[in-house]
């Protein structure tokens, strides 16, 4: 007889997803070099919306001031307890997805799926772009590691102003168009960029995207910032 359905929300599993996204998460990785971006198999209105996330991420490492060259920088000391598992999101909808990141988690729903992005500047890590496949709705999370400390001090400067984010104190930036980003540093010194490219959208769809980033966990919920 047929296994019946799990209960509760679907999780993509950590380990399987690497060895099954290695080769394509590879290739995304050499696509990202400083000022040269190319162009990767996502529908047209994707690939003109990550465009605009690097644009918005300009403070990841080719804009922080020391960015990394092929000069390797001194890394801020790591603390050293080990880095927790991300815990799963209790505040998900049924029905919804759970993504399982390199250190992070996060839900959405089934109408919704995901692809990799291009990692912003000549960072360490991983993006991945969340997209609404009837609308094109996009949501990107930018993971980036490997900053000395210099940087890691530049990172907890970005933003506006400091605003509060799936119960996290994070950095908040809102632009001209009225795009939103939110900035978090770990006290494990993996720092993220939560955009959401909503500006001018109708209150409904702006309270979906807010409903998504709500179940944003990292693996380390301490913040390396002072403020």
């Amino acid at each position: 007889a047929p296994a019946s359905e799990p209960v509760g929300p679907e999780v993509l599993n950590r380990e399987s997803h690497r060895r099954m996204r290695l080769d394509e998460f590879s290739r995304t990785l050499r696509q990202a070099r400083c000022g040269s971006v190319r162009r990767l198999r996502f529908p047209h209105r994707l690939v003109v919306m990550v465009l605009a996330v690097l644009a918005l991420s300009l403070l990841g490492a080719c804009a922080l001031p020391g960015a990394r060259s092929t000069t390797a920088h001194p890394l801020a000391a790591r603390t050293p307890t080990a880095i927790p598992i991300a815990p799963t999101p209790t505040n998900v909808p049924a029905g919804w997805v759970v993504y399982v990141g390199p250190h992070f988690t996060v839900a959405y729903p089934k109408s919704w799926t995901y692809a990799f992005g291009v990692v912003p500047g000549n960072a360490f890590g991983v993006s991945i772009v969340l997209q609404n496949v009837s609308t094109g709705e996009l949501i990107t999370i930018n993971e980036t590691y490997g900053y000395s400390t210099a940087q890691l001090q530049a990172l907890c400067a970005q933003g506006d102003t400091t605003a509060p984010l799936a119960g996290l104190a994070m950095r908040y930036t809102l632009d001209a168009s009225g795009n939103r980003t939110w900035y978090f540093v770990t006290s494990h010194h993996y720092a993220y960029a939560l955009i959401a490219l909503d500006g001018g959208e109708p209150p409904a769809v702006v309270a979906g995207h807010d409903a998504i980033l709500a179940t944003f966990r990292p693996d380390d919920p301490l913040s390396d910032c002072t403020t």
